[in-house]
């Protein structure tokens, strides 16, 4: 196809809101890259070409009329010859998937949401070679997590915000092919007003839940029937945690909102959560005593499966593998339940299914056993973008990425997901968000940081690639642990190797960050502003990130204080004599490092685009970083 286009779009004869986008989607990006007009007609289900279609869309009436070989109803095709360009697919969505394909054949790049990340080729002429190619998913459930819970939505700018974000994040996961969105239960309805129909034309499914299951028993039932709740170890029925579930009053009135839920909100999959807590949460009474919390939480999905099935709700129900019921103490599933594998205290410097790695041996292991119990009927859930577990620290994981999600294929698992939070994942993750929509699409992907930095930086791509690659082998011995910023360590030798690793990776960053600072002046000279704008948001995520580990290096020298008479750190609060004359110099010091973290991402901070960094850093971050101090503060006064 070349010369100045024009021409018309053909469409299946069929009423279709997914269908119709696609073909808008298509004309929209042909008039920005071409200049050229296109108008969209219906061909119904015509072999050859219409004279002047140059693009035809169609729809597979079979699979043998598709491809034979294909098993997903996401599979599509592109045929591009000197007769046109013939795309066609299984379904509505992957009709529109087949569209974004041949955009990006033409050279169109969705590196992260918003527009800002959006690389439109600008000529007059489109070239394709002669090529004929068919693509099908890896995983059959690909999606996110949105979880809002750290916008304050009584502020109207943070509100404003937080759907921009959201808004972003459903056109790039349409872009990026992926089919499942999961908007956490915080979602106000002004949110869930402008996003649903969104998810609609992109046919993405909406998951629905989280951690529910105590509001599915409403808590002012407690004062007037306290045997439906839980009892605690000292023997008392308390209305925090889920509930009893030997009391089938209880399971009753669960399973029935539960029900009212998927009733209304037409989700394929009911994601049914208790509390969120590493212990507790469930019941101690002299009935449910003798069940684990594995088996009692068992008991809850099973009762709430059986209520959706015999009222002909066709919704899966999904077990969460998450803390206290990660490993399966039952050995069989009686309804057709889902497991969904949340491994957050995992090591992200190994992959998961690395046997040298003490920490995922056990969370493989569980996961082999969840595969047995539940006959492979898994879903994962991932925190490659969860700003909460890596501490607001920058945090690349493309390594272990790429191997986690071949192994969880291996076990054939189908089903995969992942948190984030908003603006600021994007901003510090965004290379392993970018990196998990690729492979959660197709695990072969030759994804590479390259690719992604050049379609961002062009020419400065490789630069900034090579940067990252250094940032990325200093920091992962970090992810070791969950949750960095609460300093844990097994013994004293733990303890200095993580001080150790700490100040290494200081080091590198600090490295980088002069380099990175270099390569902005030289933008700049290039006459290249907005580049620069955009690189120094991540030079001022390093400047960040350097800031937190050293926050993390006196989290050690305090604990190292206050638990001395064990001697469970003995000689660790030594192990960084820099920071240690640091500190004793300056009394202060550790409340002006918070500052300075806090003003970094605070919003008046214009050095730091505010689009990119979300409302998680204006909220989130310098409310997080508050309770890093008092946390020292109260391991110092011990």
């Amino acid at each position: 196809m070349s010369g100045k286009p024009c021409g018309y779009i053909g469409v299946p004869d069929i009423e279709s809101v997914t269908v119709s986008f696609a073909a808008n989607e298509l004309c929209r990006y042909l008039e920005a890259i071409c200049g050229g007009k296109f108008e969209v007609r219906p061909i119904g289900n015509a072999i050859q070409l219409p004279e002047n279609c140059i693009i035809s869309l169609h729809l597979a009436h079979t699979q043998r009329s598709f491809d034979e070989a294909v098993r997903s109803k996401d599979a599509y095709s592109v045929v591009v010859n000197g007769k046109g360009i013939k795309l066609s697919s299984l379904s509505e969505r992957s009709l529109l998937y087949a569209v974004y394909e041949l955009l990006e054949l033409i050279g169109c790049r969705w590196v992260l949401p918003l527009r800002l990340h959006e690389c439109i080729p600008r000529h007059a002429d489109i070239v394709l070679p002669t090529l004929s190619l068919t693509r099908e998913p890896s995983f059959e459930v690909r999606g996110f997590v949105e979880d809002p819970k750290h916008v304050p939505f009584g502020d109207e700018r943070m509100l404003e915000l937080h759907i921009q974000e959201v808004t972003s994040l459903i056109d790039w996961l349409g872009k990026m092919r992926l089919n499942s969105f999961l908007p956490h239960r915080v979602e106000p309805d002004d949110v869930l007003n402008i996003i649903l129909p969104m998810m609609k034309v992109r046919a993405i499914e909406r998951e629905v839940g989280g951690h529910i299951i105590p509001s599915l028993l409403p808590r002012e039932l407690f004062h007037s029937r306290p045997e439906l709740f839980r009892m605690n170890p000292d023997g008392e029925r308390t209305a925090d945690g889920n509930l009893c579930p030997s009391n089938e009053d209880a399971l009753s009135i669960v399973a029935s909102n539960a029900e009212r839920l998927v009733s209304s909100t037409c989700s394929p999959f009911l994601h049914l959560w208790g509390e969120d807590l590493v212990k507790g949460g469930w019941c101690n009474c002299p009935a449910c005593s003798h069940m684990t919390p594995q088996e009692q939480y068992l008991r809850v999905c099973e009762a709430v499966s059986s209520r959706l099935r015999l009222s002909g709700l066709k919704a899966d129900v999904g077990y969460l593998a998450y803390h206290d019921t990660l490993e399966p103490t039952f050995c069989e599933v009686g309804e057709p339940i889902w497991f969904v594998y949340a491994p957050r205290e995992r090591c992200y410097a190994h992959a998961i299914n690395d046997r040298r790695c003490e920490i995922n041996r056990r969370y493989y292991n569980a996961l082999c056993m969840l595969c047995e119990a539940f006959e492979g009927r898994g879903y994962i859930f991932e925190y490659y973008g969860d700003a909460l577990l890596f501490g607001s620290l920058m945090m690349p994981l493309t390594k272990t990425l790429k191997m986690d999600l071949k192994a969880y294929l291996e076990l054939g698992l189908k089903r995969i997901t992942c948190l984030s939070f908003g603006g600021y994942s994007w901003w510090a993750y965004g290379l392993n968000l970018n990196a998990f929509a690729r492979m959660a699409w197709s695990v072969d992907w030759c994804w590479r940081a390259e690719d992604y930095f050049e379609s961002l930086y062009g020419s400065y791509g490789g630069a900034i690639a090579s940067i990252y690659e250094r940032v990325e082998l200093a920091l992962l011995p970090l992810a070791e642990y969950h949750d960095l910023m609460l300093a844990l360590v097994k013994d004293a030798e733990d303890a200095l190797g993580k001080v150790k690793r700490i100040e290494h990776a200081i080091s590198v960053l600090n490295e980088c960050h002069k380099e990175s600072l270099a390569l902005w002046q030289q933008m700049h000279k290039d006459g290249e502003r907005f580049l620069a704008m955009r690189w120094l948001c991540d030079i001022e995520l390093m400047r960040i990130t350097v800031l937190l580990l050293m926050l993390l290096l006196h989290m050690l020298g305090s604990k190292s204080k206050a638990e001395h008479s064990t001697n469970v750190l003995e000689g660790a609060a030594q192990a960084s004599p820099l920071l240690a004359r640091q500190l004793k110099l300056h009394p202060g010091a550790i409340e002006r490092l918070t500052r300075s973290v806090a003003a970094k991402l605070s919003p008046s901070n214009r050095s730091v685009h505010n689009l990119l960094l979300g409302t998680w850093g204006c909220i989130g971050a310098p409310k997080y970083l508050k309770r890093i101090v008092e946390r020292i503060k109260r391991l110092e006064h011990l």
